[in-house]
């Protein structure tokens, strides 16, 4: 038996914050594939950080 195919919508919730307007999806072989980025507000920062000078020692 075959999966019959019809127009619909789908939604889903995602753990964290996403670019939308950046997100690649592929259909290939029945199977929906998103690779949504995240979004900058939520990307890991660096920071520097620098050993202590001190004076007179």
């Amino acid at each position: 038996m075959t999966p019959s195919r019809s127009a619909g919508r789908s939604s889903l919730t995602l753990p964290v914050a996403i670019d939308a307007n950046r997100v690649d999806a592929t259909f290939e072989n029945g199977a929906l594939h998103l690779m949504p980025p995240k979004s900058e507000a939520v990307r890991p920062k660096r920071i520097k950080v620098r050993p202590a000078v001190t004076s007179g020692q």
